[in-house]
Order: C-alpha cells, then structure tokens, then sequence
C-alpha cells in the first residue's frame, strides 16, 4: 500500500526485478564449456564435476550442481549415455548355440 501510495500504479504493476541474476554473461558461460564442448563431440565422457570445477574457478566462490545444470541446459546440452548392458548377459556365443 505505501509503494502504491507513495509512487502511484508504476510501483507495483510491472516488473520489479532488473537485472541480470546469474554469475556471468551467456557468452562467458559459453567460453568456458567450449573445451568441453570439444570433448564430447568426440565421443568423450564430460562429467558435472569436471565443469563445476572450471565454472567455479571462474566465478571465484563455490556453485551447486543445480547450477550447472543450468547453464547445461541454457546452452542447449542434453544427458546422453551410452546404452547399458545387463551383468549377466550370455555371451554371443551362447545366443548362437541356442537359436540351432
């Protein structure tokens, strides 16, 4: 009521949060997840912990996974895992022996 009162409609309609909420800029964030990048174009695991550890050396105060997620996701990255194999699987041959 006394944002209301005081600075008229303009003080509570809108958007009253400006600014920029994250640790630094898209184009910073896309930096450091380039050699990462790379990596995985290739074919190469890149694990969370690897990208924590640069994102926060950057920034220079710790982060949460959450956070990188984040930043995952805003640069368009997906989980992509190889495809399991169950432990106890016959083996090639035993498959064969038992379609004869």
């Amino acid at each position: 009521m006394a944002k209301y009162r005081d600075k008229g409609i303009e003080a509570i309609a809108g958007n009253h949060y400006g600014g920029n909420r994250r640790n630094m800029s898209v184009s910073e964030e896309a930096a450091i997840l380039a050699p990462f990048k790379e990596r995985a174009e290739k074919g190469e695991l890149v694990e969370i912990s690897e990208i924590a550890k640069a994102y926060q050396a950057a920034v220079d105060h710790p982060v949460s996974n959450g956070q990188i997620y984040f930043v995952l996701h805003r640069h368009g990255w997906r989980k992509v895992m190889p495809r399991s194999k169950h432990p106890q699987k016959a083996s090639e041959e035993e498959i064969a022996a038992s379609k004869k």
